[in-house]
């Protein structure tokens, strides 16, 4: 059953909405009028003039009737003392599943507002007494007849002034929010300090795009968004492509984790061999889309994350916002684009976590990750295995070991090292469980390099259309090592060497802040599918390492900053 109020109702004040009920509630309410049965409520005194009827948004807010109307208004009596009382005869009937109910007349600014009397607070003893067979005949439909959401939380509002505890409660949930929404945007903005300008898709963006991402070779080139470009891994792969002759246009925050300046420095290497690395985050649809809009992206190398074991410790919004949100993204632009890209995107060794089995398998256990790091890379490969099944996404997920080289990250260990023992600064070597000495699978960058690039070329089309899975996709992880872990104190021995110089070591016992014992890659399955097969040793990589080191920094370890458009040595 539906009530309504019209225009000629409006200018008469006529009770349509009495009228319209069955005889038999009717009588039902009179009835309890009559006998007093609406306990804790008491009636409106008689009126002789009326109120107009209003109908906003099709909703019906407020009826007043003449005093004549069976009906009267239920003032609600709250704790001892009358808060509502109106001289005008005033119902509404308000519909929450199957119960009709009564509404309290409030007088505001000189106007009547109607308060649903369904809740707990607000029982209407009317209802609750009345025979099962009269309310049968009420609607059961949800939303036949309300009040306009609008105006009722504005009126239940109000009643909030009125109370110096509520004032304070609401003060307090206020100051709450924003601490939580500014704790927030604190961690996730933390290493951020340096934002990418506002994105604006234009003409001459457009072009830039379409221009890096020309191929220069004929036999099936690929073209190749690569997430992360400015950094260490991500601009050795983004050249190497571009080399070849395959089209690349890549995709940095230029956070603050480690120094912006050799970003910079890498996305202008990039641009002398005609790479342009949009200023962006993975975050950003808008951005991510643009760019497979304007060029048919084939392959999406995604190696933009938050990296870094212990970095996690102090800001662990940053690694959910990069390695999970950031990698969901990537795939929810991809599954809907049409044709879908192939995805190759870096996973981590430290998936292993507290395995103890070596050399490392694909097929080993990674459920006991030791840091943030680690949990957020193996939910990034769940993830992977969801888009790939639902949305036919080609999927392969690289699990790098322990990466170094030349344009290589400050806050690795080498990297460290390098600058402090160049400085005369001690340098901290950690040690294991009874004095064992740590390991890493140390893995030069051209290695690293060389299996991405395969991963690239191996990767089958994706099988889905517009968010539509047509068939099976691929599905692969491979581990990317050297299988031949070194111990540190090794490491720092060749360092030595390469820099002429003695370290100040300092021997402490390895702190639970994420970091593993050893790491060791079992890279068989890498071998037989992608043809990869390491060839750079410790000794040999450390070497070209230093020597870029040296040229870049300075055998005095001056440090490089971007002032503008240029590098500024201090």
């Amino acid at each position: 059953m539906l009530w309504s109020i019209t225009e000629h109702h409006r200018a008469r004040g006529v009770f349509e909405l009495w009228k319209s009920l069955p005889e038999t509630a009717r009588r039902a309410f009179a009835a309890e009028f009559s006998s007093g049965g609406a306990s804790n409520a008491e009636p409106c005194g008689p009126s002789d003039y009326s109120r107009q009827c209003e109908l906003r948004s099709g909703h019906l807010e407020a009826v007043g009737v003449r005093s004549e109307a069976v009906a009267p208004t239920l003032c609600k009596s709250r704790g001892g003392s009358l808060e509502v009382r109106y001289e005008v005869n005033c119902w509404v009937l308000s519909h929450k599943g199957r119960f009709p109910a009564y509404a309290f007349c409030e007088k505001r600014g000189g106007g009547i507002s109607m308060y649903d009397s369904l809740n707990g607070s607000l029982q209407n003893p009317l209802l609750m007494r009345m025979p099962p067979s009269v309310l049968d005949e009420f609607p059961s439909t949800p939303g036949k007849v309300k009040m306009e959401r609008s105006n009722y939380f504005g009126r239940v509002g109000s009643r909030w002034h009125s109370s110096v505890s509520a004032k304070l409660l609401c003060l307090t949930s206020i100051l709450l929010l924003l601490t939580i929404s500014a704790f927030f945007w604190v961690s996730s903005a933390g290493i951020d300090s340096q934002r990418p300008p506002t994105f604006q898709r234009s003409h001459e963006w457009e072009k830039r795009v379409r221009q890096s991402c020309l191929p220069r070779r004929e036999d099936n080139p690929l073209v190749v968004l690569v997430t992360g470009a400015a950094g260490f891994v991500g601009s050795h792969v983004s050249l190497a492509l571009r080399k070849r002759g395959d089209g690349v246009v890549g995709l940095d925050n230029f956070n603050s984790y480690y120094e912006v300046s050799l970003k910079r420095a890498r996305q202008e290497l990039l641009a002398k061999h005609s790479v342009f690395v949009i200023d962006g985050d993975i975050n950003d649809k808008f951005i991510i889309e643009s760019i497979l809009e304007a060029v048919p992206i084939t392959h999406v190398m995604h190696l933009a994350a938050q990296a870094g074991v212990r970095y996690a410790m102090q800001n662990p919004q940053s690694y959910i916002h990069s390695n999970i949100a950031g990698l969901v993204n990537i795939f929810e632009v991809c599954k809907a684009a049409n044709p879908q890209p192939a995805i190759v995107w870096a996973s981590s060794s430290s998936v292993y976590g507290l395995n103890t089995k070596v050399p490392f398998s694909e097929a080993d256990r990674t459920d006991q990750p030791a840091s943030l790091y680690a949990a957020t890379k193996k939910a990034g490969e769940g993830i992977a295995h969801t888009y790939n099944h639902i949305y036919g996404l080609s999927i392969t997920g690289l699990r790098f070991f322990t990466v170094y080289g030349p344009w290589g990250r400050p806050d690795m260990a080498y990297f460290s090292f390098t600058r402090d023992i160049l400085k005369g600064n001690p340098i901290s070597v950690y040690s294991g469980a009874g004095g064992k000495d740590l390991a890493r699978d140390f893995t030069f960058i051209d290695d690293i390099v060389k299996g991405c690039v395969a991963s690239l070329d191996t990767a089958e089309k994706s099988t889905g259309s517009g968010g539509k899975k047509t068939g099976p996709a691929m599905l692969r992880v491979f581990n990317l090592g050297n299988t031949s872990p070194v111990t540190v104190p090794t490491l720092v021995d060749i360092l030595e060497k390469h820099l002429n110089t003695k370290a100040k070591r300092q021997i402490i016992k390895m702190p639970r802040n994420g970091d593993v014992p050893f790491t060791h890659a079992n890279i068989s399955s890498a071998q037989a599918q992608l043809g990869y097969r390491p060839t750079t040793n410790l000794d040999t990589g450390l070497k070209k390492f230093v020597k870029w080191y040296l040229s870049y920094y300075g055998d005095n370890t001056n440090r490089r900053l971007w002032v503008g458009n240029h590098e500024k040595i201090i």
